[in-house]
């Protein structure tokens, strides 16, 4: 069940991605679902912005502490993976129940952020399923995956076949 709602969340954020938009506060908060909870919607865009190119960098410090980068730690710029990283955390929640990152205060949670210290996930989780919060929560933005390589995973093409058909298309297009 994480998965089939994950890869909706995956799709969106791909969709979202292809329009140059950096969501900027990707959290299981802004994850909407239906009344059956069989479709996801992913919401709040007050602070996305719009990249001119698909290299471009975005600069401002924004979103919430939790799910924020190492790269928006440090006050870099940064680009999709932001979003990615964000997206590691929330699939660490949806499997944990817990939040990857948290601390009493904000130089705690930054400096956990900064030396990658995800808690272990305790349970009966598949390899593959470790593997894949592993590389989305990597330190190093060039080496998290693109959206398309998370939605080329194995455990994501697998719950493909079950999704809604319209998953992914804006209203207008139905």
């Amino acid at each position: 069940r994480v998965l089939y709602l994950f890869s909706q969340i995956a799709v969106s954020l791909s969709f979202i991605h292809s329009q140059r938009i950096l969501h900027r506060d990707m959290k299981t908060s802004n994850i909407f679902l239906n009344k059956t909870l069989d479709v996801v919607k992913v919401g709040d865009f007050g602070i996305s912005t719009i990249l001119n190119t698909n290299i471009s960098k975005a600069v401002s410090v924004i979103g919430t502490p939790s799910y924020i980068s190492p790269e928006l730690c440090e006050n870099q710029p940064y680009n999709r993976k932001s979003d990615i990283w964000a997206l590691g955390c929330i699939l660490y929640e949806m499997i944990t129940l817990k939040r990857a990152f948290e601390a009493l205060n904000l130089p705690a949670l930054v400096k956990k952020i900064l030396t990658g210290a995800v808690p272990p996930m305790t349970g009966t989780y598949s390899n593959e399923i470790k593997d894949l919060v592993t590389s989305l929560l990597n330190r190093e933005p060039d080496k998290r995956p693109s959206i398309k390589e998370v939605l080329a995973n194995p455990l994501l093409i697998n719950t493909f076949m079950d999704l809604p058909i319209n998953i992914g298309r804006p209203r207008g297009l139905r």
